[in-house]
C-alpha cells in the first residue's frame, strides 16, 4: 500500500489514512450511493403521508465519503506549476514562479465521478476534515482545481467562455448576465460529469453547455424565450465550425441546444442521447440549492399570509411528484435528478410541517381557502417541457 498522504505543515487525517489509488473502490463506492438513493427513492414513493416521507432519513453517505476519498487521495508525485505568491509575498517583490507541487489521484481521469460526488455535497469533504480548516481548504480548492485543468483547458472552451461574458446582454443586466453565465458553467460542468459517465466527448458536452443559453446575448419578449434554444443554435453553429469541430459534431451540438427549450428544433437532427443530454443536464440545475432560494424570492414568499405561504407549498410539493418520473436521456442524469429531487421534497416537506406549526389552532380552523400565487414558469417549469 503506498506511502500516507502527506504535505508540508499538514498532518494527514487519521480518518482518511493509508489511502492507494483505486478506481475499483472508488466505482464500489458509488455503486453502493446509487443503490442507496435507489432505495431511498423506492421508499419514498410507497409512503402513504407527508409525515412518513419525512420520517424516511435520507442515505448518510459517511462510509461513502471515506470510501470514495481513500480511493482517490494518494499522493501520486509532483509536477512543475507556476504558482501564484501570495498578497503578504507580493508585497515584499516576490512574483510567481515554477514549484514542485504535490500531484493527486484525484487528478487523473478515472477519479472524476469521485470527484464531481465531493463537489456537489461539500459537507462530506468538511466532516472527513472536521476541525481542520487547513486542510479542508487546501483539498476543497484542490478538487475545484482538478476540475478546471481537466474541463475547461482548451482553447475552444476558453472561447466558449469569452463569447459570453462579451455579450452585450451582460453588459446591459449586469445582475441577470451574471446568472446566465453562472448557471451556463454550471450546465456545462453536469453535461462535463454526465459524459463521463456515459462515454460521450466530454468537451464537446461541455461546449455544448456553455452555449445552451448564448441567445440571452440577444433582447427578447416573453414569447421569444421560447425560441432561445433555436436561436442559440444559430449563434453557436458558426462559432462551432470556427474551431474545427467536425460536420457531425457541431451538427448534432446545435441539434441539442435548439431542442432543449421546447423539444423543437428548425432543422434536420438526431435525439441522441448526447443532444438530450443539453436539456437534462439544464433542468438538473434548475433543480438545484440556488432555485429554492429563488423560487421562494420570485413568490414573495416572506410577504405571504400563512395561509398563502401553505399554498403556495403545497402547489410547489404536487408539481414535485409530477416530475418524480420525468424521463432522462441516460442513467448518469436520472441519477443525478433523483438527488436533486430528493432534495427538493424533503425541503418542502419540512417547510410545510414548518408552516403548521406557525398556525395558532384558532387561526388553523378559520383559516381562508386561498390560491397559490402563480408560479413562475421559468423558475419551477421544466426545460424541454413546454
Amino acid at each position: 500500500m503506498k506511502k500516507a498522504l502527506t504535505m508540508v505543515a499538514l498532518a494527514w487525517a487519521a480518518v482518511c489514512a493509508p489511502a492507494q489509488a483505486d478506481e475499483k473502490s472508488m466505482q464500489e463506492a458509488l455503486a453502493r450511493w446509487e443503490q442507496r438513493m435507489a432505495e431511498y427513492d423506492a421508499a419514498l414513493s410507497v409512503a402513504q403521508t407527508d409525515e412518513q416521507k419525512a420520517a424516511i432519513a435520507h442515505p448518510d453517505g459517511a462510509d461513502v465519503a471515506e470510501a470514495l476519498w481513500k480511493s482517490i487521495s494518494t499522493k501520486t508525485g509532483e509536477r512543475d506549476e507556476l504558482v501564484e505568491p501570495t498578497n503578504e509575498e507580493r508585497m515584499r517583490g516576490a512574483k510567481a514562479e515554477m514549484r514542485k507541487v504535490p500531484a493527486y489521484a484525484f487528478e487523473e481521469t478515472w477519479a472524476a465521478p469521485a470527484v464531481f460526488w465531493f463537489i456537489n455535497r461539500p459537507q462530506q469533504l468538511a466532516r472527513l476534515y472536521a476541525n481542520k480548516p487547513r486542510q479542508l481548504s487546501f483539498f476543497a480548492d484542490a478538487l475545484i482545481k482538478s476540475i478546471d485543468k481537466r474541463h475547461y483547458n482548451s482553447p475552444a472552451i476558453a472561447e466558449s467562455c469569452a463569447k459570453l461574458a462579451e455579450s452585450p446582454y451582460f453588459i446591459k443586466k449586469p445582475e441577470s448576465g451574471a446568472y446566465r453565465l453562472e448557471h451556463s458553467i454550471r450546465v456545462a460542468r453536469i453535461a462535463g460529469a454526465i459524459a463521463k459517465a456515459e462515454g460521450f466527448d466530454e468537451e464537446a458536452m461541455i461546449i455544448a453547455g456553455l452555449l445552451h443559453d448564448v441567445s440571452y446575448c440577444r433582447e427578447f419578449d416573453e414569447d421569444g424565450w421560447k425560441n432561445h434554444g433555436r436561436d442559440a443554435a444559430r449563434i453557436a453553429r458558426p462559432f462551432l465550425e470556427e474551431l474545427g469541430l467536425g460536420v457531425e459534431t457541431v451538427n448534432e451540438i446545435c441539434y441539442g441546444i435548439a431542442i432543449h427549450v421546447d423539444d423543437e428544433a428548425d432543422f434536420e437532427g438526431e435525439r441522441t442521447a448526447f443532444a438530450l443530454t443539453v436539456g437534462d443536464a439544464d433542468n438538473i440545475d434548475r433543480f438545484d440549492a440556488y432555485r429554492l432560494y429563488e423560487t421562494l424570492e420570485n413568490a414573495g414568499y416572506s410577504k405571504l399570509s400563512a395561509a398563502e405561504k401553505k399554498a403556495h407549498v403545497d402547489r410547489t410539493l404536487e408539481r414535485l411528484e409530477e416530475y418524480a418520473d420525468l424521463p432522462f436521456a441516460t442513467g448518469e442524469a436520472s441519477r443525478l435528478w433523483r438527488e436533486r429531487l430528493s432534495v427538493y421534497r424533503d425541503f418542502y416537506i419540512r417547510l410545510r410541517q414548518q408552516l403548521e406549526m406557525s398556525i395558532g389552532y384558532c387561526e388553523r380552523d378559520s383559516e381562508p381557502e386561498v390560491g397559490a400565487p402563480e408560479m413562475n414558469e421559468n423558475l419551477l417549469g421544466l426545460a424541454g417541457h413546454f
